[in-house]
């Protein structure tokens, strides 16, 4: 079973990109929780801590999706970003909250630059 999810992942580049970026992005978070928690940084730091967070968060999944595609690099990076995007939208529709257009506006600029950004560090490197 785990040799033929392996298999499926390694086909499937832009999946594992978002898997590792939304992996990423929740030990970030953890430990960003903690941080606050235990120390006394004050809470109007929080939205630019997060806004980096979720950026490195597209940016190593991007990586991670470009190193593992033959071809597209970009493309790859970008199918990522445009992913978890998407999963975050549909995730705040179903909960209820109000979406305003500008955050969403923010959101899709972070999300989409973050994964091109992916995309060509994860070229760069190469395999």
């Amino acid at each position: 079973m785990e040799s033929r999810l392996l298999a499926f992942l390694s086909r499937a580049p832009i999946l594992k990109g978002v898997l590792f970026a939304i992996l990423l992005q929740s030990i970030a978070v953890f430990l960003l929780v903690n941080l606050f928690h235990f120390t006394g940084l004050s809470d109007r730091h929080l939205d630019t801590f997060i806004s980096v967070t979720v950026f490195l968060g597209v940016v190593g999944g991007g990586i991670l999706a470009a190193k593992a595609a033959e071809a597209r690099y970009l493309f790859q990076g970008l199918g990522v970003g445009v992913a978890c995007f998407l999963a975050v939208v549909i995730l705040s529709l179903l909960s209820g909250v109000a979406l305003e257009m500008v955050s969403i506006g923010k959101k899709a600029l972070t999300y989409v630059g973050a994964g091109l950004m992916g995309g060509f560090l994860g070229a760069l490197l190469g395999k």
